[in-house]
């Protein structure tokens, strides 16, 4: 049997906002398996955001390490940040360009299509709904094919219908390309459907933070 490898983790991991006195995220351990699907569940403000970011890393810890071993990696925000005098097309292909990838118009095409937005590849973002804007934002981020998705309570704005078919995408994507993903999400229903493995963040008696693993059958409600 093949031994499990760690995609993204990180090591005594710690992290203070400013002009606070304590430490939201402190002497964290944590470690991902590659082609795992895993959530982090909470109220906001406990730091599972913050994770996520410094995993990306969008910010920096101010103490321990962070390990990265994928060659790729995708973000989607809570907010699409789009750029709105584009079309649909240009948004989707800018990350591609970033990192100098080749651009096959033809898959992209195709994975617009695939999300719903055939329809609109020249569009505009300004002449798009929230949940198309949603749809680009996702389509932006999987076009770069990410070995590890990261989503950053992606569906907080969107409708349950749109949510689960956006969720559904993912899945998708993630079982087709052996993706590792992570979201963080105060939404039960969101990480039941996207996630194998649910954690939530929890401190020890000498204020230490550490994921406890969650039954997923127990989760009934959305927070």
């Amino acid at each position: 049997m093949a031994e499990k490898q760690i995609i993204l983790g990180s090591k005594k991991l710690c992290y203070q906002y400013k002009n606070s006195k304590n430490q939201v995220i402190n002497n964290l351990d944590f470690e991902l398996y590659a082609g795992s699907k895993s959530a982090i569940i909470g109220q906001s403000g406990c730091g599972k955001s913050t994770l996520l970011k410094l995993l990306a890393p969008l910010i920096q810890p101010k103490s321990g390490e962070i390990f990265n071993n994928s060659k790729t990696m995708g973000y989607m925000f809570q907010d699409p940040y789009l750029y709105p005098w584009l079309s649909v097309y240009q948004n989707v292909t800018i990350g591609l360009k970033i990192l100098k990838k080749n651009i096959d118009k033809n898959e992209i095409i195709k994975l617009l299509e695939g999300l719903g937005l055939g329809e609109h590849i020249n569009k505009k973002i300004i002449e798009l709904s929230g949940g198309q804007r949603q749809r680009v934002s996702l389509a932006r981020t999987l076009a770069i094919s990410p070995e590890v998705l990261l989503l950053d309570e992606p569906f907080s704005s969107l409708d349950p219908d749109t949510t689960r078919i956006l969720c559904q995408d993912i899945n998708e994507y993630c079982e087709k390309n052996k993706a590792t993903l992570l979201i963080v999400t105060h939404n039960y229903e969101e990480a039941k459907i996207l996630a194998n493995d649910i954690y939530r963040f929890k401190n020890t008696s000498l204020g230490a933070t550490y994921l406890e693993s969650v039954d997923k059958e127990s989760l009934t409600y959305v927070i």
